[in-house]
């Protein structure tokens, strides 16, 4: 699963909805000068938090004026185009590079040390790995010994531990063995680090075309058509009568799952969070001869380029990347903080299965990778044309070398459409 995010626009409408949107500036822009006359220094902000850590703030600076905006994705595009009223801004990983393009997006390498080649646009405010859960009773129950929590398994043994933990009761399936990705949003990342662990890519380098005909590519896709096709986990061949594979999991009827562990913080009556006593983690089964983890998105926070309070904007920003809103962020979800000092034990989940968790998402860290996901294509857009295609394959309707090179042009075109609209 990706992290809850608002709905990010596709680049290729990007321009066209935003002007459309401009339409509507007037309207928020009243509210804004009405809040902003007087001559305190007013920062107008648009992040989704409590208002005590806004209260709290406001004491560091006495003479500041907040204004938050409740989120919205109109009025943010709107106020962005229109470079005005905003200053601090919650974002999805995928919004940067058309903000960036746009020109609405300071360039924070102006405070601080310099960190790579080229300006430095955002901050991200949390973010995770994906891993591989399961349920120790389900395990237990088979007499299944449970994966190890240092060392990852192969991608083939994964697929034969899906098979001895998937039960069956007549021609029903009571439970599955193996759900690897394919409903928790993680197929396009799995493709991307998978090529990477084994020496190759998805993309070109300079990321505008794609290709899934080839040989480490193909046989990444045909892993998948033989996972749907025996049978042990919910698929287009063997379909699970629920919208979310937690719930299945949380009912005991998933033995294993590759999922984002944030979803660990997400809960509501009707998708509760999977992580339970029950929960065990490993880390994501290895492909090829290279070890390396990803991270498939994040969610992080802006500073409008046009702001005239760069300054204190600057300090939220710190404040809400390292002060007590990441705090209580990472001791209540599995979501890694960006700053070290945050991984330190005192500031560490006390619950027994948050700290597992934490245990094996920290093993990853030497295994960091900065994976190569092309700016020029929608995560959604990909997922969707992969999952479409891969579909056709895995009922039968079509053979994998056919179904690899139309998922290529279609990709290419919406790759060179992408490119286009920047």
């Amino acid at each position: 699963m990706e992290i809850s995010s608002p709905s990010t626009l596709s680049r290729r409408h990007f321009l066209a909805y935003s002007a459309r949107l401009l339409g509507t500036a007037l309207g928020a822009g009243s509210l804004f000068s009405a809040c902003g006359s007087g001559t305190e220094p007013l920062l107008t902000i648009m992040v989704n938090m409590p208002s005590h850590y806004l209260t709290e703030f406001q004491k560091r600076y006495p003479s500041l004026r907040i204004l938050q905006q409740p989120e919205n994705r109109t009025k943010l595009i709107t106020s962005l185009m229109g470079r005005v009223g905003i200053d601090v801004f919650e974002y999805v990983d995928e919004d940067v590079p058309v903000f960036a393009h746009e020109g609405v997006l300071a360039d924070l390498s102006w405070n601080g040390t310099v960190l790579g080649q080229g300006p430095r646009y955002a901050l991200a405010s949390s973010w995770s790995y994906p891993l591989l859960w399961f349920n120790k009773t389900l395990f237990d129950q088979q007499g299944i010994s449970y994966p190890s929590e240092t060392v990852p398994m192969s991608y083939d043994k994964l697929l034969a531990l899906g098979r001895r933990l998937t039960v069956h009761e007549g021609n029903e399936i009571r439970v599955y063995g193996l759900e690897p990705g394919w409903n928790t949003g993680m197929l396009y990342g799995l493709l991307v680090q998978n090529l990477a662990q084994a020496g190759t890519s998805l993309f070109s380098s300079d990321q505008t075309r794609a290709d899934f005909t080839t040989p480490q590519a193909k046989e990444l896709l045909q892993w998948y058509v033989t996972w749907a096709q025996a049978g042990i986990g919910p698929s287009p061949v063997t379909p699970a009568n629920v919208t979310n594979v937690q719930i299945l999991y949380r009912q005991g009827k998933l033995a294993m799952m590759i999922a984002d562990t944030s979803v660990a913080g997400i809960s509501s009556p009707l998708v509760p969070s999977p992580l339970s006593s029950q929960t065990g983690f490993a880390p994501l089964p290895q492909w090829g001869a290279r070890r390396l983890t990803g991270c498939f998105a994040s969610q992080g926070i802006g500073l409008a380029a046009f702001s005239q309070h760069k300054d204190v904007a600057w300090k939220f920003l710190e404040y809400y990347t390292a002060g007590p809103p990441a705090q209580d962020r990472i001791a209540a979800t599995g979501l890694l903080p960006v700053v070290r000092s945050l991984l330190h034990p005192v500031q560490q989940p006390t619950a027994a299965q948050h700290q597992l968790l934490w245990r094996i998402l920290e093993q990853q860290l030497p295994y960091n990778t900065a994976l190569p996901f092309s700016p020029y294509i929608h995560r959604g857009d990909m997922i969707a044309a992969i999952e479409q295609s891969l579909t056709a394959v895995m009922q039968g309707q079509m053979p994998l070398d056919e179904m690899a090179r139309q998922l290529t042009e279609t990709v290419n075109q919406r790759l060179k459409e992408g490119k286009q609209a920047l």
